[in-house]
């Protein structure tokens, strides 16, 4: 997600993401269980995704890091340092709100202290340090 005053203002920027994401790595999420939260059926099938994509990436030469289950929280997204991967895949629910976009979110799991919901809005999103395309 970007927003950019003009055209040479983007391409500079993203200049300087590629140059500090030059390691092609690649970060894969899949929460596949999302506790008690209502209406969040589980997601089994995301597993044989996550692992195939990891696959196909390792043979063609990228470094990939699986995030699943329990590690697939979000404590652990935002404490991590994201502006060292290329690529983030998110194999999880989201929700779009058309009526509040900031609203607009992703679900991961929540943290084992309780210091994060599991639920990363899109407003959150713009806090994240990120080197990814």
């Amino acid at each position: 997600i970007s927003y950019a005053f003009s055209a040479s203002v983007c391409i500079e920027s993203r200049t300087q993401k590629q140059a500090v994401a030059q390691q092609n790595q690649i970060l894969l999420l899949a929460p596949v269980d999302f506790g008690n939260k209502k209406g969040l059926v589980s997601l089994p099938g995301t597993i044989n995704e996550v692992e195939n994509l990891q696959k196909q990436c390792l043979t063609k030469g990228y470094s990939v890091e699986s995030w699943t289950h329990l590690k697939a929280d979000e404590y652990a997204l935002k404490s991590e340092n994201l502006s060292k991967y290329k690529w983030l895949h998110f194999a999880t629910h989201g929700l779009v709100d058309e009526m509040h976009p900031d609203q607009s979110r992703v679900y991961l799991r929540a943290d084992g202290n309780k210091t994060e919901d599991g639920v990363l809005y899109a407003a959150e999103v713009y806090n994240l340090q990120l080197g990814a395309e």
